[in-house]
């Protein structure tokens, strides 16, 4: 049909939407910023930029009374506000999202202008700016500066406005001993003083400086760009052939260039970013200088953003696909417009593996495979960085296209778009009305455009785009039948026809395409790896694209060469392309030498990419525990924590509790959960799912929270394991080897023998014991035929103790493994410290002293029977039934049941208040049981890990005295979180308080564990010898030094002097 497009200007652009960035603490609907000053002193020695910034606003609301600014790790000194000193709080940090600053105005007009100056400095902190040295600089002569902003780095080199919905201009003076570069136009530079002003609007992430020994090179009457002088002849032919038509053919598509001048700066080598499309400086990776022009596209790219991000900006990072997907439609369509269709295509089948990698690499938070990703309050959009904004942007543009009619429809739509536009923040929705608008004059294009899966493409999951996408295959047709050759190889386990003139003629992007389409295939054996490279010299290629996915074919299996070898690369690759996909990769096979290499070398990287790759290797690996004894505030201190990381840190977090009554439905009373206001939505698992005839052990709780901690590590989220029973937390973050990995054939004949040799009494136990896991233990004494079944595991429980007892046959009975064996093989495996590795673990001890504990739990009796406590055991008592209870099993162990059966049966104040009294005594007894079990169970693990190298810490809080709660347990467990989610140095557990220092000394233990646990008879405390007083081994000290060993001592004294008196009277 014929249509005549509507003029660049016809369609108007939507209404302008209320601002929403939930990155951004400003009050950007309050205040709109106009232009920014900066006077800004480098200090090369300290590394800090000091100085001011002076704001101009504009009051967007009548009453407007305070100016909000982006800050993040600066260094507040003083606020003015036209010219006067001025009151301001630095508020509490939040997370990445850093400390708001608020200013006092007075109450403002809407249209009053404010000046808002601002005297502060960098710190160390920084993470917006990388330092170099001299020797890390390529010429070696002077140390160097540069900055990355995006996304949210800006605020930690100026405080600002820190969102892309504001764009501002700016000037800038600055004061260097060392040349500077910023992102504007230079005006004059003079005794180490240089002026700087960018005219044009911009959001704040693109303010930029870079500072070092630089020459620059002219490219074209608008183009130039600036290197370290020993690389800047080869920079200078890496790019002139192509600058100067890229910028002439992006102008003949798009618009005319209305930034004055196109400059770039190649900057060392651990610059994170392939390049940053800083207005005037778009600054660049020296890995595109690879002597072969084949990555000439990424400063195409980076010249488009002129246009899709300078020119025109997303609203938020939501939106972010606007910068990048526009992007990189432009840059493919130029390709074509200068070399053919052919190269699009190419181009697109190049970006279909990243895209893919990134979409497989969310798979555990699909919410960031969306174009238009879901944050969270407190997220670091940092988060979701990937290919998925670039490419799948891209391909739902070129997806748009074709629907519409093709590019000979759509190409007017683009000048339309970016002339209506020109100069704002916008978001998705007010792209696709302006789009749906511009086409309803097209009456096939407007019908085909409802055919549009709106909500899949901008909003849909998973790995695959909502259309199949066909691209022009002309280039990539060798490197896909190379690749099918060498896959077929490898699947028919042959060494196959192979030699180097089978890519004779290719460029670097179709060796590229061969080994991405290699690495998307099956496995390639390692042997296949070494055959690819002595035919190929891929390990050895100048061009770092084609270094990269060989490595990442190389490191598919663990051993071999590669390993090192992409280690020592990669410890000079500083764009997060190349380094983040290496540790990754690196982690995965060789997770020992990723993370030492990392280590050597962090100061290398720019502090976003050093950020990426800590999380890359330790993202799914962190999980917080809250223990401590009943009473002491655990579960609060747990949904506290997990308030904190989503406020403060940017982390999901999730409780897990560690409970064993608490897994039962109901009986919240008798079990003292957690209320639903007291969790304040934190979800919680494990709570309320069995019902009270079950049971549940601590085999099952591991691998059931266990399970939940991959899960929500694998998402991002930050487990957090609260509850008392504290072995099976301890079995959680310290797993040993279970029964079932101890292989019963190693025990079947030594076992049978003793079973056969079993006198009559003892085998008619053994064979009432049955075959079903979870039958009552049958009548009688057990203790004597574990004793002679498995000696040593009966040593370590009293004879009366018979859930134990029956606990250990159990496990003998139904897996044909002692129980013992299995401890020693735990004891082996330490030994040889074979585990995998482990996740980082921060376990939070919420202690109180014992006499302010005791009178707490004795008060909290009394509240639980005003709760409905009765009525709990009443249901109970029902749901048992007439048949004798067994209070060792199941919820009928826990405290307050046993105790009031006598009152409940029989009635009577004196035996309600002699329950009360046996409640509050059990409920002590427990206590002091959860704490014995820390100090000796727990901590000797934990020093056994911190031995092995393990990153695992333990911290004790004092909770006694209720009244200090935020001193002594609430700030403190804040720091210590923080500090451990962003792998600062972690501060000294015993110089927390002296209760502390006190309690986390624990003796040195040695023996294996059934040595430490074996029963140990006290003959000075045995009154009577058929009931020996028995206490453990490792305990041995303790009893030594108890009341009770004392006055039993005491006793045997003064009974030896009295039966020593009446002998010698009677002689």
């Amino acid at each position: 049909m014929n249509w005549t497009p509507p003029a660049p200007t016809a369609v108007p652009a939507p209404p302008i939407p209320p601002i929403r960035d939930i990155h951004s603490c400003a009050n950007v609907n309050d205040i709109k910023p106009l232009h920014l000053h900066l006077d800004w002193s480098i200090d090369w020695d300290a590394k800090c930029i000091r100085g001011a910034v002076t704001h101009e606003l504009e009051v967007q609301k009548d009453g407007t009374a305070h100016a909000t600014f982006d800050t993040s790790y600066l260094d507040i000194r003083e606020v003015q506000v036209d010219g006067a000193r001025a009151a301001y709080q630095l508020e509490a940090r939040r997370g990445p999202l850093g400390e708001p600053l608020r200013i006092h105005l007075g109450e403002r007009m809407a249209g009053d202008r404010v000046k808002v100056a601002i005297d502060y400095a960098t710190t160390p902190k920084c993470t917006a700016l990388g330092w170099l040295s001299a020797s890390q600089t390529r010429a070696k002569k002077t140390p160097f500066l540069y900055s990355q902003c995006q996304a949210i780095h800006g605020r930690s080199l100026v405080p600002c406005m820190d969102t892309p919905s504001r764009k501002v201009t700016y000037t800038a003076r600055v004061n260097s001993s060392i040349p500077v570069l910023m992102s504007a136009l230079r005006r004059s530079s003079a005794s180490d003083v240089y002026e700087f002003d960018q005219p044009v609007a911009i959001p704040t992430y693109l303010i930029a400086i870079v500072g070092g020994l630089l020459e620059f090179r002219a490219l074209g009457p608008r183009t130039g760009v600036w290197a370290e002088p020993p690389d800047a002849d080869a920079v200078q032919w890496e790019f002139e052939r192509d600058a100067e038509p890229f910028l002439t053919a992006a102008e003949q598509v798009v618009s005319p260039y209305v930034w004055t001048r196109y400059d770039s700066v190649v900057l060392p080598p651990s610059f994170p970013y392939g390049g940053m499309e800083n207005a005037n400086l778009t600054t660049l990776t020296p890995s595109l200088v690879c002597g072969d022009r084949s990555a000439t596209d990424v400063l195409l790219h980076e010249l488009c953003h002129s246009w899709s991000g300078n020119l025109i900006s997303c609203m938020n990072w939501e939106s972010f696909w606007l910068n990048e997907g526009w992007t990189v439609y432009l840059e493919r369509l130029l390709l074509e417009k200068l070399y053919g269709p052919a190269h699009r295509g190419f181009s697109y089948i190049i970006g279909a593996k990243a895209l893919r990698d990134s979409l497989e690499g969310f798979q555990d938070t699909p919410r960031f495979q969306r174009l238009v990703p879901e944050f969270r309050d407190g997220e670091d959009p940092d988060d979701a960085f990937s290919s998925i904004p670039y490419d799948k942007g891209a391909n739902f543009l070129l997806y748009l296209e074709r629907v519409v009619g093709g590019l000979d429809v759509f190409a007017p739509y683009i000048q339309a778009y970016f002339t209506t536009f020109q100069g704002r923040s916008i978001s998705t929705e007010e792209w696709k009305a302006h789009l749906l608008a511009y086409f309803a004059t097209h009456p096939t294009a407007s019908q085909a455009l409802q055919t549009v899966d709106w909500d899949a493409w901008l909003h849909g999951e998973g790995l695959e785009l909502p259309v199949r996408m066909e691209y022009d295959q002309t280039l990539a047709a060798e490197a896909f039948a190379l690749a099918a050759r060498w896959i077929k190889a490898i699947g028919d386990g042959v060494d196959g026809a192979f030699a180097a003139s089978d890519m004779q003629g290719w460029n670097a992007n179709q060796v590229v395409v061969f080994l991405e389409r290699l690495h998307a295939g099956p496995r390639v054996p390692l042997s296949y790896a070494a055959r690819l490279d002595e035919t190929y010299s891929l390990s050895t290629a100048q061009n770092p694209e084609v270094r990269l996915r060989f490595y990442e074919v190389a490191l598919e299996e663990q051993g071999g060469r590669y390993a090192d070898e992409a280690a020592a690369w990669v410890a000079s690759q500083g764009r997060m392309k190349y380094c983040r996909t290496i540790f990754k990769a690196l982690y995965r096979v060789e997770p020992a030498l990723a993370q030492r290499t990392f280590l050597e070398n962090e100061s290398f990287y720019h502090p976003i990419a050093a950020a990426m790759i800590r999380k890359d290797m330790r993202r799914h690996r962190d999980v917080v525990a809250v223990i401590g004894s009943t009473g002491t505030g655990k579960s609060q201190l747990a949904v506290d924590l997990a308030r904190h990381a989503a406020q403060h840190l940017g982390m999901h977090a999730e409780a897990i509790s560690a409970d064993s009554m608490q897994t039962y439905v109901g009986l919240d009373v008798i079990t003292n959960k957690a209320d639903a206001s007291e969790m304040e939505g934190i979800p919680h698992h494990l709570l309320s799912f069995l019902s009270p005839g079950q049971e549940y052990d601590i085999t099952q709780f591991v691998a059931d929270a266990g399970g939940l901690c991959a899960q929500l590590q694998q998402q991002g989220a930050l487990p957090i394991v609260v509850g008392g029973t504290t072995y099976y937390v301890q079995h959680l973050l310290f797993p040993g080897r279970l029964v079932s990995q101890v292989p019963s054939t190693d025990y079947e004949g030594d076992v049978h023998a003793r079973i056969a040799s079993l006198p009559p009494d003892l085998r008619a136990l053994w064979d009432a014991l049955g075959d079903d896991p979870k039958a009552p233990p049958p009548p009688g004494d057990l203790w004597p035929l574990l004793a002679h079944l498995d000696l040593a595991c009966a040593q370590r429980w009293h004879h009366r103790d018979h859930r134990k007892v029956y606990r250990s046959l159990r496990i003998l009975r139904d897996t044909g493994v002692p129980q013992s064996a299995w401890l020693s093989a735990q004891d082996e495996e330490d030994r040889q410290h074979g585990r995998r590795e482990p996740s980082r673990r921060l376990v939070l001890w919420v202690w109180s002293e014992r006499e302010a504990l005791h009178a707490r739990l004795n008060a909290r009796i009394q509240t639980m029977i005003e709760r409905g406590l009765l009525d709990e055991i009443r249901d109970l008592r029902r749901i048992a039934g007439d048949a004798p209870t067994d209070y060792t099993r199941g919820i009928f162990q826990a405290i307050g049941y046993k105790e009031f059966d006598a009152y409940l049966t029989h009635g009577g104040d004196d035996r309600f208040a002699a329950a009360i009294t046996d409640m509050q005594t059990a409920t002590r007894r427990y206590a002091k049981r959860q704490t014995s079990w820390i100090r000796n169970q727990l901590l000797p693990e934990i020093r056994k890990a911190q031995e092995r190298g393990e990153d695992v810490w333990l911290y004790l809080l004092d909770a006694t005295d209720p009244a200090f709660w935020k001193e002594r347990v609430s700030d403190p467990a804040h720091r210590i979180l923080e500090a451990f989610i962003a792998h600062d140095p972690m501060p000294d557990p015993r110089a927390q308080s002296a209760a502390a220092a006190e309690q986390l000394a624990v003796p040195e233990q040695t023996g294996s564990r059934l040595e430490r646990n074996r029963l140990v008879a006290c003959d000075t405390c045995t009154s009577d010898e058929a009931q020996p007083f028995l206490y453990r081994e490792n305990e041995r000290d303790k009893h030594m030094q108890s009341r009770t060993h004392r006055m039993a001592l005491k006793r045997r004294s003064r009974a030896a002097y009295i039966a020593e008196g009446r002998a010698r009277a009677r002689s």
